[in-house]
């Protein structure tokens, strides 16, 4: 198991000085922004790509301090309805996973971004109820016309690089539980997995983790095959369980609103803590075929 931290949180900070605040806490890895959301503050993507040099001298400033790169992240909407920021994006993203290549990172982290409605939509607009069926109709035109074109393409350039993406599942992006990761993975290929993020089981839709049988991202802060925020490791091919300190609201309906199918979770009758809980820390082992969720 490593331990590592989103350089993001430290962006006021020199690269040098994130670095020995990341060793000085005894982390293994750092885990960079790119670009879009997380912004760029540690990492000079155009600089990298064009000198050899400068990818083995920023490689040694993270080696020489006992730390390795275990991803670089770019999360944005590649798929925005507005072109200018779907190209800001999209080409954010295409640096990324390129110089990911020639540093010898592993995974690329990101979103899945999300389409507007129709061609002439402005906003992206993110279906999350399967009735009336003009929700339906949107969703399926979203993935036909827009999510797999695109990130079918995409995965392909990351496999020529040697990378794969790590879709972190996030509300308000079309890949936002196990259901639509599964389904662009199986659209897209074994290039897409997941990121890996302990908070996420406990929003709606996302009950299971899925990221270790994608055999995907290490997050860095909690990595993928670790119990996160416990330490412990899980057991290999054993059962993933949820424990939550206390008992509140189904999340049934809305799981099975917004997928059209119920989950585990929902079957399962797995509840959420109410507001007050949720911040506690669960105990959550990652393994990598089944899951169960179950409240205590």
């Amino acid at each position: 198991m490593k331990l590592g931290v989103l350089t993001t949180l430290y962006a006021d900070r020199s690269f040098e000085a994130v670095l020995y605040t990341a060793k000085e806490a005894g982390l293994d890895c750092v885990e960079i922004g790119t670009g879009n959301y997380p912004g760029d503050a540690h990492i000079d993507v155009v600089g990298l790509l064009a000198s050899e040099a400068a990818r083995r001298s920023y490689l040694d400033a993270v080696s020489a301090r006992g730390l390795e790169i275990s991803a670089l992240s770019c999360h944005g909407n590649p798929l925005h309805p507005q072109r200018d920021k779907a190209i800001a994006s999209h080409d954010v993203f295409r640096r990324t996973v390129e110089v990911a290549g020639k540093l010898g990172v592993p995974c690329v982290n990101l979103f899945s971004g999300c389409p507007g409605d129709s061609e002439e939509a402005r906003f992206p607009n993110w279906v999350t109820c399967a009735w009336p069926t003009d929700f339906q109709e949107i969703l399926e035109w979203q993935w036909k016309e827009k999510v797999i074109p695109y990130w079918k393409a995409q995965a392909a350039f990351a496999k020529s690089n040697g990378v794969r993406l790590a879709f972190e599942m996030h509300p308000g992006f079309v890949v936002y539980n196990n259901a639509t990761l599964l389904r662009l993975r199986e659209a897209c290929g074994e290039a897409v997995g997941a990121q890996s993020h302990p908070i996420h089981p406990f929003r709606p839709a996302h009950d299971r983790a899925t990221a270790p049988a994608l055999g995907c991202s290490r997050n860095p802060r909690f990595p993928a095959g670790a119990s996160a925020m416990t330490g412990s490791r899980g057991a290999a091919g054993g059962e993933v369980t949820i424990t939550a300190a206390t008992v509140g609201s189904s999340i049934s309906a809305w799981t099975e609103s917004s997928t059209g199918t119920p989950n585990s979770a929902a079957v399962a009758g797995a509840r959420l803590p109410p507001a007050t809980a949720r911040n506690r820390p669960p105990r959550l082992c990652f393994a990598r075929h089944s899951a169960k969720v179950r409240a205590m």
